[in-house]
């Protein structure tokens, strides 16, 4: 099932997916769609959920809010394709 991030900090952030691609958060910045493997069981992951820091939403459960919070983007390798999909529609 697909995964968001959702940065609960007053500061950017940055770590690695485990794929090993980095992802940047901005204060308050939700992530785009990310595959379930990249997040689930991973521990620098679980270490900033339970820091408070972060939080992982199940991308079903975000399907009424429209996508990231406030209009802000998250920049990474989930932001790229979903700034290419913006593109297109216009």
């Amino acid at each position: 099932m697909p995964k968001r991030i959702e940065n609960l900090s007053r500061r950017p952030i940055l770590f690695l997916l485990a794929s090993g691609d980095p992802m940047r958060l901005s204060p308050g910045a939700v992530s785009g769609s990310l595959a379930d493997v990249e997040v689930t069981g991973d521990e620098k992951i679980d270490g900033l959920v339970a820091r408070g820091i972060i939080v992982v939403h199940d991308q079903d459960e975000e399907a009424g809010r429209g996508g990231p919070a406030d209009g802000q983007a998250a920049e990474g390798p989930a932001a790229e394709s979903q700034t290419a999909e913006g593109q297109a529609d216009t």
